[in-house]
């Protein structure tokens, strides 16, 4: 891999493979920590090249899948490692601009559902999680087989990757209900903290930011459908809410600029352990028949 870095950005859930992918191609070392947001996160280690370390932790920041897509189409950014497709807005700002999304999936995450580990509910349909966010849905957790309470089901704001997410996988064009019905929180780490501290809560996250960056025994992912979201069944996409990861470029890219030579990468043998070792499954290979 070339030591020539690109302009990376993307989802906050990816920021710790993008760190990780840097250590590598400069040889430094790096270990798993919980960063000032208390974030787990990978950084580098400063034992050796303290100005690579310091320039790595600085350089490679990700400011979350909208914000990386804005950044794409106004050529602030070279390459996004981004959770989900864009959204409707975001390909009507890419025509304006008259930039072609070249999207490649790499690696496969899921939207999840987090509820308070005091919760006794461990497993919902789909239909129900979809008529919990939809108007005039289940108010109150006895209809889903819980404990006594309102349902306190917790959105992210317009255009954040999961709040796509669940209108891509969960909600498929039909309405959510009117946010000023429901709690809204403004960053990633919100709706596991407000979950942590509410046994009504009722939140969405993906599966990679819940296990790897914001671990609290304080909650608990939901089955779907029966199916528990683990590793394994986002790898074989038996989790029904299952969601590619994409490495995007701007069409048209040269294939020899460090940016298509790091998207390039991601599929090799060598890029796919690097995506096993930061916790991601890898999207499947074709094998010839």
């Amino acid at each position: 891999m070339a030591r020539a870095w690109p302009g990376v950005d993307g989802s906050t859930s990816t920021e710790p493979l993008a760190v990780l992918i840097a250590c590598k191609a400069h040889g430094l070392r790096y270990e798993w920590r919980r960063g000032p947001a208390e974030e787990r996160t990978v950084v580098p280690s400063g034992e050796r090249r303290p100005d690579l370390a310091a320039r790595i932790v600085e350089e490679v920041h990700h400011h979350g899948t909208h914000d990386a897509y804005t950044g794409l189409i106004e050529r602030r950014a070279d390459l996004i490692l981004v959770a989900r497709q864009p959204s409707t807005r975001e390909r009507a700002a890419a025509a304006r601009a008259g930039v072609v999304l070249d999207l490649r999936p790499f690696a496969l995450d899921a939207l999840v559902f987090v509820v308070n580990a005091r919760n006794p509910v461990r497993d919902l349909p789909l239909e129900r999680l979809r008529a919990v966010y939809g108007p005039g849905g289940p108010m109150r957790w006895p209809e889903l087989g819980g404990d006594e309470g309102v349902i306190e089901a917790f959105q992210r704001e317009e255009d954040s990757g999961s709040q796509e997410l669940i209108d891509q996988l969960v909600m498929r064009g039909l309405p959510m209900r009117d946010v000023r019905e429901v709690p809204v929180v403004r960053t990633m780490a919100g709706p596991i903290h407000a979950v942590a501290m509410r046994k009504a809560g009722l939140a969405f996250s993906v599966y990679y930011y819940v296990t790897n960056m914001a671990r609290n025994r304080s909650v608990r992912m939901l089955g779907v459908d029966g199916v528990r979201p683990t590793r394994a069944s986002i790898a074989s996409r038996r989790y029904p809410l299952t969601s590619p990861v994409y490495a995007v470029l701007r069409k048209g890219t040269d294939p020899e600029a460090p940016a298509a030579k790091l998207r390039d990468w991601l599929g090799t043998e060598e890029g796919r352990d690097a995506l096993l070792e930061s916790g991601y499954a890898p999207w499947p290979v074709s094998r010839p028949r």
